[in-house]
């Protein structure tokens, strides 16, 4: 049996040594749990060279943003799907996706562009300054170095890589066994990446090795009934953004049917019957996602979540603008 003096000489210890096994520890403790967005709001920065507003990313600017990337970093959803309007943040989202993969949960990333010129664009605007602007990336990301074997399409970090191709190349689809891949702006792709066939069929079969793949399928739709994305948005859970009446309180998505042309700034809500003033940023943030698969033949639940947005709830799209542009059209 140990008396108490030895057993308070055993575990005593220096400052000095004590102080070094509580920064031992401090290493081994695991990060806390965040979500995609919350790990945005915590750590990503905007850089001036793309951002109106650049410095600390705030989720709540864009409240729809949040289902969406929540969904992307969710480990039980396999697919997410975004068909939406244009300049709503599809790009932004995608760098907090590349930030989360990187500095979270390491692991090997591709982005697929339509075009190489595309490619290297969102390399050279987008990531290298947010990878320059967050300290959690620098610190990962050796950008100086000659034998880091970082490019401006590659960017290597410890646990993964992100590689950054064009649809356009079959080459940049080969042997790259990927865990996330997201692909940008799809029906832009061509129909068949060079002679090798559908390039999101490839980039999807580099993923075949990883039982927890990620797969983001993002795009402003073109042609209906020749979009790529239409496809994708159909064979899912084809969630859109509601936002609830500032009078009844009913959630209900935003269509241009509903917009008084008489009346900029107003809304028809659907079950009242009856115009209502847009309360822009409160009405935005108490919106969310509801699924419309049981109102269509092709929508059936799977492990995918889908999400679609609307022009009329961005937060700078105000519905005055918006109907003097769909009056010049």
């Amino acid at each position: 049996m140990i008396s108490d003096e030895k057993r308070a000489w055993i575990v005593e210890l220096a400052p000095q040594t004590e102080a070094m096994f509580a920064r031992c520890a401090a290493l081994l403790k695991p990060p806390p749990t965040l979500t995609l967005s919350q790990w945005a709001d915590t750590y990503r920065m905007l850089s001036a060279e793309n951002s109106a507003a650049p410095g600390r990313w705030h989720t709540e600017n864009a409240p729809y943003q949040r289902e969406i990337m929540d969904a992307i970093g969710n480990p039980h959803i396999r697919k997410v799907v975004i068909m939406s309007a244009a300049q709503i943040g599809k790009t932004a989202m995608l760098m907090n996706v590349l930030g989360y993969y990187m500095h979270y949960y390491p692991a090997p990333v591709m982005v697929m562009e339509p075009t190489i010129d595309m490619a290297q664009a969102l390399s050279k605007d987008f990531l290298a300054p947010m990878i320059r602007d967050m300290p959690v990336l620098s610190a990962l990301v050796d950008t100086k170095s000659r034998y880091s074997g970082n490019t401006i399409l590659k960017k290597n970090f410890p646990g993964g890589h992100v590689t950054i191709v064009g649809a356009n190349s079959p080459v940049g689809l080969r042997m790259r066994p990927i865990k996330v891949l997201l692909a940008d702006e799809v029906d832009g792709y061509p129909e068949s990446a060079g002679t090798e066939g559908d390039p999101l069929l490839l980039a999807q079969k580099r993923q075949t090795t990883f039982w927890d793949k990620k797969t983001v399928i993002v795009s402003t739709p073109t042609i209906k009934g020749h979009s790529r994305i239409e496809t994708e948005f159909l064979d899912s859970t084809m969630e859109e953004w509601n936002v609830p009446c500032p009078g009844c309180g009913h959630f209900q998505p935003l269509v241009w049917g509903q917009i008084k042309f008489d009346n900029p700034g107003a809304a028809v809500c659907v079950p009242e019957r009856k115009q209502n003033r847009r309360r822009q940023r409160t009405e935005g943030n108490a919106g969310r996602g509801v699924p419309g698969y049981t109102a269509h033949p092709r929508r059936r639940r799977n492990p995918d979540c889908r999400r679609q947005r609307g022009g009329g709830y961005a937060g700078r799209d105000l519905w005055k603008g918006g109907t003097v542009r769909w009056h010049s059209a």
